[in-house]
């Protein structure tokens, strides 16, 4: 194998089920302030159901968490906390 480009990092997801299909999935942090709809940083939709999004590697050590574009939107475990 040749050498593996490491200026980015993808993030891929699965979203809940009960996620509305029409609903974005965002990624925010401290790369972007903690910005919890920047269009910038909207996954996009794969064939397989899934969401992914490649972030700079420019940031260094990140913060994040995914949303749905509001902070009262962000994920959770099974019991919502």
């Amino acid at each position: 194998l040749g050498p593996v480009n490491c200026d980015q990092v993808t993030f891929v997801v699965q979203a809940p089920e009960i996620t509305p299909e029409d609903q974005p999935i965002y990624i925010a942090g401290s790369f972007n302030n903690w910005n919890p709809a920047n269009p910038l940083y909207q996954l996009k939709k794969n064939k397989n159901g899934l969401y992914s999004i490649q972030i700079p590697r420019q940031f260094g050590t990140i913060e994040y968490k995914f949303t749905r574009g509001e902070w009262n939107r962000e994920e959770v475990n099974e019991i919502g906390a």
